[in-house]
């Protein structure tokens, strides 16, 4: 009686092993190849990383905050899914390397992933994307001709995730993480750092603001001249006494001021003999005596 039990017993085990043997089944953890970050300003970013699911559905998430996340507790994005594979179509032409119209159904092909599909050989990776056109490159040429070609595509898809509420001129911390049933706890990604935008410097608050803030018509981006002077200082115009009849004229962007104040150059228009319709603008440098 007990033989025919250990005769049962390895039976089952060898058709258990058979039974795995059979499917290929090997089971991976995630694998995260890279991350990144793009989108910054003063309160927002946009974190990124390619996630490699390993033939398993896989979730992920990023931790961030403004120590490290290896050392202290960050927040967290919510957890999405990464199917284990990706799929689509697109059309083949035998003899070419180019998927056109292709359309993604799940997931996300990557450039350097493995793509699969009747018409497209055994080891075909992708190795390009135009996502305007909606075409692939392949690593080898189609050996048929077909339109609506199932494809299957296994390696590494691209994910995001937007994160709000940062705080301006701050160092962050981040690092991708995702888990599978080959890994449940979670596997960490490299920690990562960028710095949100600061705010800009508040407004000058001097009683002779009104002489300080002159707007540039020429060069927008510099609209406040005279909040460049400290202590309150402001341009003035300066007029020698021969003003060829008409009052000296400069274009705002051309006027450089010392930082003691003291001088300032410019390039005038007119006011000045040979300013007025001159072709030639000429350097000019006023000094304010003792």
């Amino acid at each position: 009686m007990i033989r025919p039990r250990k005769l049962f017993l390895t039976t089952s085990i060898a058709l258990c092993l058979t039974a795995l043997a059979a499917t290929g089944a090997t089971a991976a953890p995630p694998t995260i190849v890279s991350t990144g970050f793009s989108k910054v300003s003063t309160d927002s970013a946009r974190l990124e990383a390619e996630i490699n699911p390993n033939g398993q559905a896989t979730f992920y998430r990023f931790e961030y905050g403004p120590q490290d996340c290896s050392l202290n507790p960050c927040a967290s994005t919510p957890e999405l899914e990464i199917p284990a594979q990706s799929t689509g179509s697109g059309d083949l032409t035998e003899g070419s390397n180019a998927v056109t119209n292709v359309v993604v159904s799940e997931g996300a092909f990557s450039v350097g992933a493995s793509i699969a599909g009747t018409g497209i050989p055994a080891s075909t990776t992708i190795t390009a994307i135009d996502t305007g056109a909606k075409t692939l490159a392949l690593s080898q040429p189609a050996t048929a001709s077909a339109t609506g070609v199932a494809l299957t595509v296994s390696g590494a898809q691209p994910v995001s995730a937007q994160v709000e509420g940062l705080e301006p001129g701050t160092k962050y911390f981040f690092r991708a993480v995702a888990k599978n049933s080959d890994a449940p706890s979670g596997v960490n990604g490299p920690v990562r750092t960028f710095k949100t935008f600061g705010l800009p410097a508040p407004p000058s608050l001097c009683p002779n603001d009104s002489l300080r803030t002159i707007e540039n018509p020429m060069a927008a981006f510099i609209e406040y001249l005279g909040q460049n002077l400290p202590d309150c200082r402001a341009y003035e115009q300066a007029s020698p006494v021969d003003k060829n009849g008409l009052d000296v004229k400069g274009l705002p962007v051309w006027v450089k001021a010392s930082p003691a104040g003291d001088a300032v150059t410019f390039m005038p228009t007119a006011g000045i003999p040979g300013g007025e319709g001159a072709q030639e603008l000429t350097p000019m440098l006023s000094r304010r005596g003792a």
